[in-house]
């Protein structure tokens, strides 16, 4: 008398694939967000009839870099591998791109602001919004802000308009200003932050990573930005 014998389902190439699209970074991303958009507040500091014309390109130049961040594990690179498996399905990078929104505040009296003044705005702009500075653990939303000044915009200006093309990772940066609750430790409180590096910086954060803890990493690897 003959035995059948079943395969097990978690061996069979469908399990495979689904268990390989499960562990992808963008989807443990996406699984962990619990949030309907992830992003920045984006505060403008530099008014000048040259910005005005920069500035649009800025955002959209921002995410170009950020949905090109995003799509990195559908498109092969020299130093991968040829691979015999199926390609991912491309559905959760473009949940990730559609989620990614930011709120820009332009307001002239934050023309030349600081990066205090920026903090200073950013913690008005927190209030207003109605949130809970008392939390021990604020969202990444409310943690971190970007701050475009003449120097954050002739930096991404200059950047390469397809982010595949080559050039240095810590030249192309933004700034990120970190919220300070009263009478919390300080340090400077801000860091140059990788235009190819927001998404990953930005869930570094949503992870409780702390951006001094970057900051400081940024500066023993003799960089001028972070990179991830």
């Amino acid at each position: 008398m003959s035995t059948l014998r079943v395969t097990p389902r978690s061996n069979s190439p469908n399990s495979k694939r689904l268990r390989r699209e499960w562990e992808r970074q963008v989807c443990r991303k996406l699984r962990d967000l619990h949030q309907p958009t992830w992003g920045f507040t984006i505060f403008r500091t530099v008014y000048t009839p040259e910005s005005d014309a920069q500035f649009p390109l800025f955002l959209a130049k921002l995410r170009t870099y950020v949905d090109n961040a995003i799509d990195w594990d559908l498109r092969p690179t020299p130093y991968t591998a040829l691979s015999t498996e199926p390609p991912f399905d491309h559905g959760p990078n473009e949940e990730m791109k559609r989620r990614f929104v930011n709120d820009v505040v332009e307001d002239r009296d934050l023309d030349g602001a600081n990066t205090d003044a920026v903090r200073d705005a950013f913690t008005k702009w927190l209030k207003g919004e109605g949130v809970d500075l008392d939390m021990h653990q604020l969202y990444a939303r409310h943690r971190v802000c970007i701050m475009v000044d003449e120097s954050v915009m002739n930096s991404v200006t200059a950047a390469p308009e397809d982010p595949n093309e080559d050039y240095e990772l810590d030249s192309v940066w933004v700034k990120v200003v970190e919220y300070l609750a009263p009478g919390e430790c300080e340090w400077q409180a801000w860091l140059k932050v990788g235009l190819n590096a927001i998404e990953n910086f930005w869930f570094n954060v949503f992870a409780n990573e702390e951006a001094e803890d970057m900051f400081t990493a940024m500066m023993e690897d003799g960089e001028k930005a972070w990179t991830g």
